[in-house]
């Protein structure tokens, strides 16, 4: 599924169609990763969404948040939408969130999306990707205020 790296291989697929894999993994209890295959339709965002959101409000710290999305080749209008919705939805307890791409299309939404958060650091690099994980997972983010 794209980019090979012991944090990322430790993602596991959570749902699969003929046409799509998506695969997620927390590499520590504040890192969410993703990795998603194929053309993600609005089953597979949601499939997204829900893991999103539950780590986010089980997690006392800042998350941090990793797609590689180096192997999605699409993705459905509903589907970028329900994810801009997510990310505006868990920014606020965000520390950062990193995407790797490698499809034009998928990295047109991305930039898209990007003009309304602000916040999204996009990779089209997989070793620039890689950093950003290991560092993730090194160097825990402070807590959230009431934690």
């Amino acid at each position: 599924m794209g980019l090979h790296d012991p944090l990322l291989d430790a993602a596991v697929p959570v749902h699969s169609s003929e046409s799509l894999v998506i695969a997620i993994g927390k590499p520590a209890p504040w890192v969410f990763l993703s990795r998603v295959k194929g053309h993600l339709d609005v089953a597979g965002a949601r499939v997204i969404d829900q893991a999103v959101r539950a780590q986010t409000a089980a997690e006392k710290r800042y998350m941090i948040i990793l797609n590689d999305w180096s192997a999605m080749t699409d993705y459905e209008g509903a589907a970028r939408v329900l994810l801009t919705d997510l990310a505006r939805a868990v920014l606020p307890v965000c520390e950062a969130v990193h995407i790797l791409l490698s499809s034009q299309r998928v990295a047109f939404g991305v930039r898209a999306a990007n003009l309304v958060l602000h916040r999204l650091t996009a990779h089209t690099k997989a070793h620039t990707f890689s950093a950003a994980l290991l560092a993730a997972v090194e160097h825990p983010p402070r807590l959230r205020p009431g934690a």
